[in-house]
């Protein structure tokens, strides 16, 4: 007879997909009022990393505490993105008809937009996981963006795929649709951070000590 356990991979998987719907639910509460969206970036890359390392025992608590922790700067990270993001609307269509000037113009837009998005990819793993001030922040992670190319690109094409899933796959992407790709982004933007702040990952030798390190952000 077949019996389910703990070490039984389909339960896992079950246990964790359980554990990103829920996530969801959270991120989707508290992303209402639309200008803590950021906040909420911040708390689902913080709840996801300590997922992956098994250091997470009640994920509504910890989602909270990481959520409050770093309001005010994921807040204004995530105000400064959508500033860049409805310029960039507003710009492209502004220039859309304008011959050779509008084509030039709409082409730096379509640069600034990109340095934002490469700077958006590691901002807010570094905002959750690390202790800094916000501005050395951005301009590292836009540093990083360049200087770690595989990782940008897999994460890329997991926001990518999860675009796609709310355009075609909607019902699933509302379940799943923001935990699920923060959390592979997670596990892909973890190691290339490691090598500037190892106090990211932990050393295995004490497992009590790790869990204190989950809770408290190295300093880079």
């Amino acid at each position: 007879m077949f019996h389910l356990n703990e070490d039984n991979k389909v339960t896992a998987v079950l246990s964790r997909i359980t554990d990103l719907v829920y996530l969801q639910l959270l991120f989707l509460l508290t992303s209402i009022p639309v200008v803590t969206i950021g906040a909420g970036l911040s708390a689902l890359f913080s709840v996801s990393r300590k997922l992956h390392l098994d250091t997470i025992s009640e994920i509504a608590p910890a989602y909270f505490k990481a959520f409050a922790a770093g309001f005010k700067k994921s807040t204004l990270a995530w105000l400064f993105f959508l500033f860049i993001a409805l310029m960039v609307y507003a710009d492209v269509n502004f220039y859309a008809e304008r011959g050779t000037f509008g084509l030039a113009a709409r082409i730096l837009v379509y640069i600034i937009a990109a340095l934002a998005y490469l700077c958006f990819v590691y901002l807010f793993p570094m905002l959750a996981w690390l202790e800094n001030r916000l501005l050395p922040q951005m301009k590292n992670a836009l540093i990083l963006a360049f200087a770690h190319p595989g990782a940008t690109v897999i994460v890329t094409l997991i926001y990518a795929a999860a675009a796609a899933l709310s355009r075609f796959l909607f019902p699933i992407f509302l379940f799943i649709g923001f935990s699920g790709p923060v959390y592979l982004a997670a596990r892909v933007l973890i190691k290339p951070l490691s090598v500037y702040a190892p106090g990211l990952l932990p050393t295995w030798d004490n497992p009590e000590k790790d869990a204190e390190q989950a809770d408290d952000p190295p300093e880079v």
